[in-house]
């Protein structure tokens, strides 16, 4: 789960290394880590060491900054896959187009309009209505279970995006289902505007945050407007996005055009409120039902500590 721009800030595989080697591991250990013992746990019996009968699958590297020692991590020289360098391998390389099969629409939502009031959640409670809130803590995919207290005004439960709550809704976009689940969420901050992706794991169908039902079907609309990809609206009228054409997953722009792309969606992410720091793949993984505590998907909140559907209002 690495974009190009993490790619092109940190590393891939080296930035792992590169912690560990900055956590005083012995090298040897980390480098082991990184090659041979995980192609021994895949059962890739023909890689992860360089010896006779070995697939020629190796990375040059040389200590980062100079020096003797890997203490201040590595330095990527050169890549080679089943003994091609990789350079002169991309360069001759004649991309294909895609097959016509993923060019079909990714997006297939029953209802012609999301308009805001699908978004609103019904009460039980007449003035103030105990709610679960998933709380999405920052730089992990485990979620907790808030128990909080929201108003209810003319049978709807309010968000409360002054304190941080807002909602958060999963629509089913593959079969025409018509499926649509609203919850709140806390830990996105967003004061106006909202985020909505169609990359959700594992069943990848469009989910949506907002500071109001209003710029929740806004930013929906313009998801639909892309056939899926990646989309910050604003209030105020501004607009970012990334289309991702392939099944509403992928792209086939080249990686320096969607590192650009991600950094001004995290722009307006923050303009907005957000203070994550991988707003899209947090917003991804609320949306994956067996990582504990509570999250969300097309047919409402799941409780994944008991594997359960639970209602929003306790």
């Amino acid at each position: 789960d690495r974009n190009p721009l993490d790619i092109e800030e940190a590393g891939h595989l080296d930035c792992i290394i590169n912690k560990g080697l900055a956590s005083k591991l012995d090298p040897i250990a980390v480098f082991r880590a990184a090659s041979f013992s995980v192609a021994r746990i895949y059962g890739l019996d023909d890689r992860g060491a360089i010896a006779p009968g070995y697939r020629a699958d190796l990375v040059l590297v040389s200590p980062h900054a100079g020096g003797g020692n890997f203490s201040k991590g590595v330095s990527v020289k050169e890549v080679w896959h089943a003994g091609r360098d990789i350079k002169s391998s991309c360069q001759t390389h004649e991309s294909s187009p895609k097959p016509e099969s993923f060019r079909g629409k990714n997006l297939q939502i029953r209802k012609k309009v999301i308009e805001p009031d699908d978004f609103k959640i019904k009460a039980i409670a007449k003035t103030e209505a105990t709610v679960r809130v998933i709380g999405a803590r920052p730089g992990q995919i485990v979620t907790d279970e808030v128990i909080c207290k929201l108003p209810v005004i003319h049978g709807e439960i309010l968000a409360d995006p002054d304190s941080g709550v807002n909602k958060i809704s999963v629509i089913e976009r593959h079969h025409q289902s018509g499926f649509i689940a609203t919850g709140l969420v806390r830990g996105f901050n967003l004061k106006s505007g909202a985020i909505a992706t169609s990359i959700n794991h594992d069943c990848h169908n469009v989910i949506v945050t907002g500071s109001s039902d209003k710029s929740m079907a806004q930013a929906v609309e313009a998801l639909r407007g892309l056939d899926g990809g990646i989309v910050v609206v604003n209030d105020n009228g501004e607009q970012c996005s990334i289309a991702l054409t392939i099944g509403g997953l992928m792209t086939d722009l080249e990686p320096e055009m969607v590192s650009g792309r991600l950094r001004e969606l995290k722009k307006l992410a923050r303009k907005i409120g957000c203070e994550l720091e991988e707003p899209f793949l947090q917003l991804s993984f609320l949306a994956l039902p067996v990582i504990p505590s509570l999250k969300i998907t097309d047919r409402g909140l799941v409780d994944g500590i008991n594997f359960k559907i639970v209602p929003v209002e306790i």
